[in-house]
């Protein structure tokens, strides 16, 4: 119950900036899914998925559920008062790792500027902020999927993903986070490989679609450059993003 009514805070939060929820593809709204699993999903479409977290009274953290989707974007922790029409959105947290969720993540505010600061130790960044982040993460998404003027970089990202499996909703999250951070395009682009178990020149070749005979020194620039442009197109993006 508490998730179903932190999932309907939020939509109807969205709703209310103009940002488009639906409700009935999420998880949280599915009977049989709520029933097995700890679900608090909300989908947004063209932008990904929202973990909606309810935080009770004179709590000062949240947990994450067991699953996190390879969509999920952010978690956004929800208090309610002592009676449950009473509700407060208290910040978001972009996800950075759907693999990794933290044990837990404390509710202490993070710089509004950055999301490096106190990031590893917790912390959630103010929702006066989220509409412009969303647009962000909107943005950059939509370029992965229509590819627009930089083609051979973007393509290149989207079959880098496709063997990471990585979805395009959490590169752009990442890829924010990296930016902001000052970590490089290799770091991004090899960030996943733990998931695949490829070398730096395998992944590169199925890239190319290639059996290049380089060493993985050679691989390792290669795909640096790829990840740096990324960034860089990205970064135009962000610096566009306004409303």
């Amino acid at each position: 119950m508490p998730n179903t009514l932190a999932v309907f805070a939020v939509h109807t939060y969205l709703q209310w900036i103009q940002i488009e929820t639906d409700l009935e593809n999420s998880d949280s709204w599915n009977l049989g899914a709520n029933s097995l699993f700890d679900v608090c999903d909300l989908e947004l479409p063209n932008i990904g998925k929202i973990i909606c977290c309810p935080v009770l009274p004179d709590v000062d953290n949240f947990t994450s559920p067991d699953f996190i989707s390879p969509d999920a974007i952010a978690y956004l922790p929800v208090r309610f008062g002592e009676v449950l029409n009473e509700v407060e959105l208290l910040g978001y947290r972009p996800i950075i790792d759907n693999n990794n969720a933290p044990e837990k993540i404390y509710l202490d505010p993070c710089d509004a500027e950055s999301l490096a600061d106190n990031y590893d130790d917790g912390g959630i960044f103010p929702i006066e902020n989220l509409l412009t982040w969303l647009f962000k993460v909107e943005d950059i998404r939509t370029l992965l999927e229509n590819e627009g003027d930089d083609f051979n970089v973007v393509v290149g990202m989207q079959k880098l993903l496709a063997q990471q499996f990585i979805s395009y909703s959490q590169i752009a999250v990442k890829s924010i986070h990296y930016l902001q951070n000052g970590i490089s395009g290799k770091e991004l682009v090899t960030a996943g490989l733990n998931n695949t178990g490829n070398s730096l020149k395998s992944t590169l070749n199925n890239l190319k679609s290639t059996d290049d005979n380089i060493s993985e020194e050679e691989a390792e620039t290669e795909l640096a450059e790829i990840g740096n442009q990324w960034l860089e197109i990205v970064r135009k993006i962000i610096d566009d993003t306004h409303f």
